[in-house]
């Protein structure tokens, strides 16, 4: 005896697949998370190199500072002896032996690779910053605008 498979109309359609429409919607809404994750890892970037560059001019900071304690120099010196050079704080390639330095290697600010401008005469003020970021496009620029400059050094 054969038995027949009923099927109710409407429950299992006949035709199978998408619509042109359908395969449409679904890419555009891909292509708009995609979009939407490219901002947000620009911004999370952006913001990783600025803190870096922050943390950057903080170390410079803190090994100026540390000079001028281990060498009896207030701030403010304009021809404090010993004289402070840029290499008595980073080592530079084909400079000064790391041993040596307060920083073992030339920081660079990771947004353009640039490196940092360095004020040794007069020693910066408390509260003034040894190092000013040299990026064009951000060095300028106060922290809360985008930039890579802090809002105090106080504390560093």
């Amino acid at each position: 005896m054969k038995t027949k498979h009923s099927v109710i109309k409407g429950v299992f359609p006949s035709n199978k697949g998408m619509t042109l429409i359908e395969v449409t919607v679904v890419i555009a809404l891909i292509l708009s998370l995609i979009a939407i994750l490219l901002v947000g890892f620009n911004a999370y970037k952006l913001g990783a190199d600025r803190a870096k560059c922050l943390l950057n001019i903080s170390n410079i900071q803190k090994a100026g500072r540390s000079w001028c304690n281990l060498n009896e120099v207030s701030a403010g010196e304009t021809a404090p002896n010993p004289v402070l050079s840029e290499s008595d704080l980073i080592a530079k390639s084909g400079g000064a032996s790391a041993k040596n330095v307060f920083i073992p290697y030339e920081p660079k600010c990771p947004s353009h690779s640039t490196s940092y401008t360095i004020k040794v005469s007069p020693i910066p003020d408390v509260g003034e910053a040894f190092a000013t970021c040299a990026d064009p496009d951000f060095g300028g620029k106060p922290a809360s605008a985008g930039g890579h400059l802090p809002k105090s050094t106080d504390g560093w």
